[in-house]
């Protein structure tokens, strides 16, 4: 199962003692150790007292009753190391929580005079390492079950125990292993649909405002070159009540493919409002941020829009911020595109304006409509 798989899974256990995540996005390696402690340290000490019962409770001699309470002593002795521990290595968090129940109760198969059920224990870590490890970790743990019982097999003074024992075992452990993985693997198909569908604008497929502040986020933390571009069509309302809001759809529609395409492969694109666009651009500098963006708004301007019964002519302006050491966070960077946004509003619309620019105000222009003749009106 991958690391994301694991966050997805598991966010809802680690949110009881730890709360929500600092990041959607990365892997939680943390999230999940701290979740299988939760789970299989209570797991391990019931293991624990069932073993070291069960001599009293069954019909086996006296003189296994040290075995079996060593067994159980060393089971909760790795329940305490799993709790107390301050690692964050996962791998060892796994080798405690999956793999000492595994080798003990092997142990304890090998050793005892009387099997009986004493294999079910092994239930656990083949429930477990599907759910919790790697898919290297599964297969480890259904080898090392395989290889086990039938070494005990061979060593168990049990005459009972026989080949069947052993078959009925590994199969219940690969059973297990394999519907777990397969549930696992499905869930983890639809929670990254549903986790995707929660960032996305429905209309545009672009990110939504969730998705560009987790964008945002992992941005700054970068401490990299940053610059946010704030794109907003003007006139749109006019769009809106002169054609209808499917007209409008359909521009903003438009609007994110032009977008879209024109961007380079680490830009990103989100609509994070009504008519309001928001691009993340690479690393560059701020006159080619700039450049880029004007680009943008000019390749907008120059698409015809067709809309049932006219073709549009639509324009766009935008604000361009770049991060700089007043900064505080990527909220004041959006601030600054913001301002820089209604500056070119202000300035005459169909332009892209810097955070620092003074701009000069002009004449707005309303949309214009293009007959079939080539004549244009208002819109």
């Amino acid at each position: 199962m991958t690391d994301r798989t694991r966050e997805l899974w598991l966010g809802r256990l680690d949110a009881v003692s730890t709360g929500p995540r600092a990041s959607a996005n990365g892997p939680s390696d943390g999230a999940s150790s701290r979740a299988l402690r939760r789970i299989g340290v209570p797991i391990m000490l019931v293991t624990a007292v069932v073993v070291a019962l069960a001599p009293f409770i069954g019909q086996r001699p006296a003189d296994q009753r040290p075995l079996y309470a060593l067994v159980g002593l060393a089971l909760a002795a790795c329940a305490v190391v799993l709790h107390v521990a301050p690692t964050t290595r996962p791998w060892v968090v796994d080798t405690v929580a999956i793999g000492a129940p595994t080798l003990t109760t092997l142990v304890l198969v090998a050793s005892t005079t009387q099997v009986g059920v004493l294999p079910m224990l092994l239930v656990w870590p083949a429930v477990a390492a599907p759910y919790f490890s790697s898919r290297l970790g599964t297969v480890l743990t259904v080898a090392v079950v395989a290889v086990g019982m039938a070494t005990a097999l061979a060593r168990t003074p049990d005459p009972l125990f026989s080949t069947l024992g052993w078959t009925v075992t590994v199969f219940i452990a690969v059973l297990c292993s394999v519907s777990v993985r397969l549930v696992a693997e499905r869930s983890e198909a639809l929670m990254r649909s549903l986790d995707d569908r929660a960032r996305r604008d429905p209309l545009t497929g672009l990110l939504n405002r969730r998705g560009l502040d987790d964008v945002l986020d992992r941005a700054w933390a970068a401490a990299g070159d940053l610059h946010v571009a704030v794109l907003d069509l003007d006139h749109f309302k006019a769009v809106n009540d002169a054609h209808g809001h499917a007209a409008g759809d359909l521009v903003l529609v438009r609007f994110a493919e032009v977008l879209s395409a024109h961007v380079r492969g680490d830009d990103v694109v989100a609509r994070t409002g009504g008519e309001e666009f928001t691009v993340v651009l690479g690393p560059c500098s701020p006159d080619v941020a700039l450049r880029r963006v004007r680009e943008l708004v000019g390749a907008f301007a120059a698409v015809d829009l067709e809309v049932p019964g006219a073709l549009l002519r639509c324009t766009a302006s935008a604000g361009v911020a770049t991060r700089e050491p007043r900064h505080h966070g990527a909220a004041d960077l959006l601030r600054d595109a913001d301002r820089a946004l209604y500056a070119a509003k202000d300035a005459g619309r169909d332009r892209a304006l810097a955070a620092a620019e003074v701009s000069v105000p002009t004449q707005a222009a309303a949309p214009r409509v293009l007959t079939p003749l080539g004549r244009s009106g208002q819109g």
